[in-house]
């Protein structure tokens, strides 16, 4: 199985390393965490990350790549503890993905975890891995 990624914002990070099992606020209110596949991080960087960043003031306009504090998880498939379900994305306004995306019904075991890296990314959702 391919392994998976999760983005995250500062303050989860803090919240990811100072725990064994890290729940962020999605598995309370959607009731999974959400996680993806490589190739789906642009379009989710570009459908859910890069309008917050920019209505914030975090990320402005123009192709520059720049350190917003958004990191991403490498997580290992074999490794997680709770199921991992693919299902059709949840908060699309409209049908620009039916692809299926996975979704963690549980915490976020440490030991599943390989890497975490610094994202670098543009107001059109282009980005950049940087080991942290």
């Amino acid at each position: 199985m391919k392994n998976l990624y999760h983005l995250l914002q500062q303050a989860d990070l803090n919240r990811l390393k100072e725990s064994e099992e890290y729940e962020p606020d999605s598995l309370v209110l959607d009731g999974f965490i959400h996680l993806a596949y490589k190739e789906q991080l642009p379009f989710i960087l570009q459908q859910f990350f890069v309008p917050a960043l920019l209505k914030s003031g975090l990320l402005s306009e123009g192709e520059g790549l720049q350190n917003v504090g958004l990191y991403l998880v490498e997580i290992a498939f074999a490794k997680l503890t709770a199921k991992v379900v693919d299902e059709l994305a949840v908060g699309l306004n409209k049908l620009d993905s039916l692809e299926l995306y996975p979704h963690l019904y549980g915490g976020l075991n440490r030991e599943a975890i390989l890497t975490i890296s610094a994202l670098h990314i543009n107001a059109q959702g282009d980005y950049l891995i940087s080991a942290l």
